[in-house]
């Protein structure tokens, strides 16, 4: 994968039945490239369990960050649609 420094060895639990493997970018949390090796990690998600038999999941700082980021952009371009509508149709910002 681009953008990879490294990837640590799986840590298991005591059961045995769950890994963590930590990934380390080669950029920092707030560039443009790590948020699109978290995306392109998500976007291989299905394929990797399905050959795997796993169940992978993308969590950690940088990642919520990331998560939360694309989630107020969403609902900020909503208010915005939403006042131009009024704006449009009322001739005032309420």
């Amino acid at each position: 994968m681009p953008n990879v420094a490294s990837v640590s060895p799986p840590r298991m639990n005591p059961a045995g039945d769950t890994a963590l493997i930590s990934l380390l970018p080669k950029t920092g949390p707030q560039d443009t490239k790590t948020s699109e090796l978290v995306k392109l990690i998500r976007s291989q998600a299905e394929t990797i369990q399905a050959q795997q038999h796993v169940e992978l999941m993308v969590t950690g700082a940088t990642a919520i960050n990331i998560d939360m980021s694309d989630t107020l952009n969403q609902a900020l371009i909503r208010v915005v649609d939403r006042r131009s509508g009024l704006y449009s149709s009322f001739k005032t910002v309420i």
